[in-house]
């Protein structure tokens, strides 16, 4: 288990600050811990007082994790001052977590300012360095980067410039944007050039957001400390959030909150991955049913519609053919945060790298077990001891070796040769 350290304000609402990483960490499988920075009285319609900590007991509670308990990454949320922010950065420069992401807080999803400017220039300096990962919004991008911003060219511009200024690795949300919800990656990639990357987002018509950048960074914090990349820590973070939205409570009179409530995109316990899917809207494909349609068009038009989960069923399809299906229609769930199931044919899942697969109950193994040859989609057995009540002691067609089934086969085990000997009816 991953032990994550969050250094945030305090929500009396629950939605956002430390509230809100502690539900993320524990999401994503991750023992959180908590120092708390600052206590604010909120709710979903905005800020009404805040009470900074004193600095020296912020110290205090770092230094009382980091000496007793191992510190897989930490995630720094609200700093409204200045003095807050140069004792966070001595301690992160003490400690060196191997995972440090900063979401530099400066405006509420109510349109509260929690950051006093003259702390700016703090928080730029001596902070953001520091950071593995930063995630501005875009009025925090425009604050960072002096640069007014109103489209993905701007938001790439802001972006190289934050990182000019001492940033190495900078997420600018897209979720202001007039027409689309993008956001842009920009990270040391080869030979540690700078490179960018588009993700694209789902605009949801849910006003339930309150706490969602708390939530994101929170989530990338908990994939890079699991080894998750820069990228892939972002596309399965914005996942884990878009799940959110799309599914908030309505709670009180203004942003409600995610709900994350049974919709953990990947959880670690006991180091495997569990998976949870949400199936109010789940689609089922059969290229029959569009009368002469563009498959993918549909498939899209679906997905953009509010689709949950999408399963890939085309029964008249080889191997082959599948697989390169499944590519495109795969590459499209990934594009609107959607897992992708391929149904019947476990082979074709695990060459796609798909969420799961759907098995009909004929699929099932049996409940004797058995292997399958390595690198082979075919399930042929032959038998280990016993009498085979097929063709005992036949040699095997494909090899042309004896032995391949024993005289007096009793239980079944597979044979590596595809279309040697059909499973026995024993079986």
């Amino acid at each position: 288990m991953f032990h994550l350290l969050t250094i945030a304000g305090s929500d009396s609402s629950g939605g956002a600050g430390i509230q809100a990483d502690l539900k993320t960490f524990a999401a994503h499988g991750c023992y959180g811990m908590s120092v708390i920075t600052a206590v604010t009285a909120q709710n979903t319609t905005g800020v009404t007082a805040i009470q900074n900590i004193d600095p020296e007991v912020v110290e205090a509670q770092i230094d009382a994790v980091f000496q007793d308990i191992r510190v897989d990454g930490v995630k720094v949320g609200m700093v409204s001052n200045s003095a807050l922010i140069r004792a966070i950065a001595k301690k992160m420069q003490q400690y060196a977590p191997p995972v440090l992401v900063v979401d530099p807080v400066m405006v509420a999803t109510s349109g509260s300012y929690l950051l006093e400017k003259e702390a700016r220039k703090d928080l730029q300096e001596k902070l953001l360095p520091l950071a593995t990962l930063i995630t501005p919004n875009m009025q925090e991008g425009e604050a960072l980067s002096g640069l007014s911003i109103h489209s993905r060219e701007d938001m790439e511009k802001a972006a190289a410039v934050i990182c000019q200024k001492g940033a190495r690795a900078v997420l600018l949300k897209g979720g202001h944007l007039a027409e689309t919800a993008d956001d842009y990656l920009l990270y040391p990639g080869e030979g540690n050039w700078l490179q960018g990357k588009w993700f694209p987002g789902q605009r949801f018509a849910n006003p339930n957001t309150h706490g969602t950048g708390c939530s994101l960074s929170s989530a990338l914090a908990s994939e890079m400390a699991a080894g998750a990349s820069l990228p892939e820590a972002v596309e399965k973070a914005k996942a884990y959030v878009a799940l959110g939205i799309q599914h908030g409570l309505a709670v009180g009179h203004g942003h409600g909150h995610p709900s994350f409530v049974g919709f953990v995109p990947e959880s670690r316990m006991g180091g495997r991955q569990m998976k949870k899917f949400d199936l109010s809207l789940y689609l089922v494909t059969d290229r029959h049913c569009l009368r002469g349609r563009d498959f993918y068009e549909a498939v899209e038009e679906a997905l953009r519609a509010g689709v949950t989960l999408l399963q890939l069923r085309e029964k008249d399809m080889g191997l082959e053919e599948l697989v390169a299906e499944g590519r495109k229609v795969r590459k499209l769930c990934r594009k609107y945060q959607v897992p992708f199931l391929v149904d019947d044919n476990v082979e074709a899942a695990r060459i796609l790298g798909a969420d799961g697969v759907h098995l009909a109950r004929k699929t099932m193994p049996s409940k004797k077990p058995f292997r399958t040859g390595a690198g082979s989609h075919h399930r042929h057995l032959r038998p280990q001891s016993g009498r085979s009540p097929e063709s005992p002691g036949k040699r095997c067609r494909l090899s042309g070796r004896g032995g391949c089934i024993p005289p007096a086969a009793r239980r079944m085990r597979p044979c590596w040769h595809p279309g040697c000997w059909k499973r026995s009816s024993r079986q």
